[in-house]
């Protein structure tokens, strides 16, 4: 009798597990320890006391990761490790139960977006023509002198930011303007994926 209620309990523990590993890869970007709460409860999924413990399993075994913003909120979100995991062993899970996350985790998902503002802009820094003394050297080197004009690099700054609170702030450089309009064009149209996947690049274990 002992025996079939601790596999009982394991089995559950283990559902329960690959259910909030399921969940928070359907938030994509992540999502505070209340959005999660609210929406595993809410949907009869799991209550709170397991919710904490089934997350505090996952993180010590590095399969979700928690990061903290200036405001000291937390967001929690699945790690590569933790999405191995899940392709492995997702379709253990009940297909009914599956398609009942993905369907409620959509709602979730554009609130989240809707609490998050992003943002990408740029600026043309210019580079300084060479001097007169080494455009002369250049000439009398025979060579075609540099056109006078300064030419210009463009500093792109993309954001995300979240009920107020920055997600991400990064400054990359781009050396034409075309470029620099594809990159916000990207970031503003696909944040959310390429959020993701800096996430994804910066966590992953490298050898």
């Amino acid at each position: 009798m002992s025996n079939s209620i601790n596999t009982s309990k394991y089995n559950e523990n283990a559902e329960n597990r690959l259910i909030l590993l399921y969940v928070l890869d359907k938030l994509e970007g992540g999502a505070t320890d209340l959005h999660i709460t609210e929406f595993l409860v809410e949907n009869h999924l799991m209550d709170y006391f397991s919710f904490q413990f089934q997350l505090s399993g996952l993180l010590d075994a590095k399969l979700v990761q928690q990061r903290f913003t200036d405001s000291e909120f937390v967001i929690f979100s699945i790690t590569p490790e933790g999405r191995d995991v899940l392709r492995n062993l997702a379709t253990t899970l009940p297909i009914g139960l599956r398609l009942k996350i993905d369907d409620l985790a959509a709602p979730l998902r554009c609130k989240i977006r809707q609490g998050r503002s992003v943002s990408a802009d740029f600026t043309p820094i210019l580079k300084q023509p060479q001097p007169k003394d080494q455009m002369d050297q250049i000439v009398q080197a025979g060579q075609a002198p540099l056109s006078p004009m300064p030419s210009a690099t463009f500093n792109v700054t993309c954001t995300a930011t979240e009920d107020e609170f920055e997600l991400i702030n990064i400054d990359v450089m781009a050396p034409t303007r075309e470029i620099a309009v594809d990159i916000c064009h990207n970031w503003k149209a696909h944040s959310d994926e390429i959020y993701a996947e800096v996430l994804e690049a910066l966590t992953k274990s490298r050898g």
